[in-house]
């Protein structure tokens, strides 16, 4: 009889430990769930603004890049433009590979992202044409603006 009483008091005293423990168990669950769903939503931002960086090269325009960047990073880009455009050569870059080594979510406004990107730099003139591959790390600093995530920051290290 002692031992099915010892063991009730256990069986209680480690439910009680549980029913503690529930509310946190789902407040961590739920934050994990939210910070998932903000990565993703960093992960294509970042994605749409190396896509639509790349058609500016190509284009020599900034089209979808205002939506996606703060004001600090859009003026260094018209600038990077305006000097691709000044020089009046035939210069193109492309995207050609993308993948995610990290995200990180610093706090509700401030996150950061790396990932290691495959660029193809196209020389043409009227005798050649050259293509070159660079493999880039690439560090972005996002930054939450109305709701809405935007790069601000963007810092390029040439691996190969």
């Amino acid at each position: 009889m002692n031992f099915k009483k010892h063991y009730l008091t256990q069986l209680i005293i480690k439910s009680k430990y549980f029913l503690m423990l529930l509310p946190m168990l789902i407040i961590v669950a739920c934050v994990n769930t939210y910070d998932e769903k903000e990565i993703d939503i960093i992960k294509k931002t970042v994605a749409l603004y190396a896509n639509e960086l790349s058609k500016s090269y190509q284009n020599h325009q900034l089209n979808l890049l205002p939506n996606i960047t703060t004001e600090e990073e859009l003026e260094r880009l018209n600038t990077l433009i305006h000097v691709i455009n000044k020089k009046n050569e035939p210069l193109m870059f492309s995207l050609s590979k993308i993948s995610f080594h990290n995200v990180e979510i610093i706090n509700s406004l401030n996150a950061t992202s790396k990932t290691e990107e495959l660029w193809i730099k196209h020389y043409s003139s009227k005798n050649s044409y050259k293509k070159e591959s660079y493999l880039y790390l690439v560090s972005y600093t996002l930054k939450k603006e109305r709701g809405i995530w935007k790069v601000d920051k963007v810092k390029m290290s040439l691996i190969k």
